[in-house]
């Protein structure tokens, strides 16, 4: 097996790639410079030529490729949506369709914006109804897959690591309370806040089952953004009254917010024997030295 991994120095990306190499499985990455190492310059959008080359030299008949890169930021979908449709549809499609020339089996990042977040635990089978752009480009290219019948979709929830110079869950809501702001979160959001290593690991498994169709890759802990931010605060020991809910109305968002997009993960359970830390676990591990502003950590 040999996993191409299309957005290889991104979150997701770097965790996937870093633990191909623990694991022994050969990997190559794209990236926007290609200065790493076993990287390939390359961006959604361009052509392709160089990967597709290299993957047809190499004549491997097991590739799995992950295609983790996307404009991931909500409100620049929403604002920008016909040029973020452009990459994160029209240039995604393109690309899977030289990748699947090639043979190789495609993997597809989408999220659980593919939901309304009316009612919550959602399954597989569920209508997805998507009330954002972001979403909507999403379902867009989870649709055109149904069409590949050798595709897997693995539907992600909110990422979230130990290391706060990267932005996430947790970096999000240290920041603020390190700033002295208050914490704000919507009344009702509710999600499924996932360790970002977990969710790496989760992908490379899927892979090596060559498991098709859609599933929900993420922590079976389903949480309020609420509960999540008092979780970071009192590890920070500071007063859980910074953290407050607020209607969605009072962030004069430009974008509207599904708000219980919780997610059943009980069909990927079934198959995949694969463990997800808690946040509670995760947290036990970040290391906060008292001395440094930046709030630097250490694993154990």
């Amino acid at each position: 097996m040999k996993i191409l991994i299309i957005g290889s120095t991104g979150f997701i990306g770097t965790y996937i790639y870093n633990q191909c190499v623990a694991q022994g499985i050969p990997a190559l990455g794209t990236s926007t410079k290609g200065e790493e190492s076993n990287t390939i310059k390359y961006r959604l959008g361009d052509d392709p030529g160089e990967i597709i080359k290299i993957i047809t030299s190499e004549k491997d008949d097991n590739l799995s490729a992950i295609i983790t890169a996307s404009i991931s930021k909500i409100s620049e979908c929403e604002i920008n949506a016909k040029e973020t449709r452009k990459v994160n549809v029209e240039d995604t499609v393109e690309l899977i369709n030289h990748l699947v020339d090639t043979r190789a089996r495609i993997i597809f990042l989408s999220s659980d914006a593919v939901f309304d977040g009316i009612k919550g635990n959602y399954k597989e089978i569920d209508d997805i109804n998507p009330i954002n752009e972001y979403g909507r480009q999403k379902a867009e290219v989870e649709e055109y897959l149904k069409n590949l019948s050798d595709s897997l979709v693995l539907r992600i929830s909110k990422q979230y690591d130990i290391d706060i110079k990267k932005r996430h869950l947790i970096s999000d809501i240290y920041n603020q309370a390190q700033s002295n702001q208050r914490v704000k979160c919507i009344k009702g959001m509710c999600f499924n806040p996932t360790y970002v290593a977990d969710t790496a690991s989760g992908i490379i498994e899927c892979c090596k089952r060559g498991l098709s169709g859609i599933y929900h890759l993420a922590s079976p802990c389903s949480m309020s953004r609420y509960d999540a931010a008092i979780k970071v605060v009192d590890k920070l020991d500071m007063p859980k009254e910074i953290v407050e809910c607020v209607e969605p109305e009072e962030l004069n968002l430009t974008y509207r917010i599904p708000l219980n997009t919780s997610m059943d993960v009980s069909k990927l359970k079934a198959v995949l024997k694969h463990d997800f830390k808690t946040m509670d676990e995760v947290l036990s591990e970040w290391h906060i030295d008292s001395h440094d502003s930046y709030g630097e950590y250490k694993n154990r």
